[in-house]
């Protein structure tokens, strides 16, 4: 969804700045992904 979005808004107000901005909360994201992952605390306790 933040792709998305910061294409829509890149394409619609031209800020060059908003891509990386974008990417930025993608990889924020994806660190506490895996760090929740390590932790273990997304296993499956059936």
């Amino acid at each position: 969804m933040t792709t998305f979005l910061g294409l829509v808004a890149y394409a619609l107000l031209g800020w060059t700045w908003l891509d990386a901005v974008a990417g930025l909360f993608i990889a924020l994201f994806a660190l506490n992904e895996g760090r929740r992952a390590w932790s273990g605390e997304l296993t499956c306790d059936v």
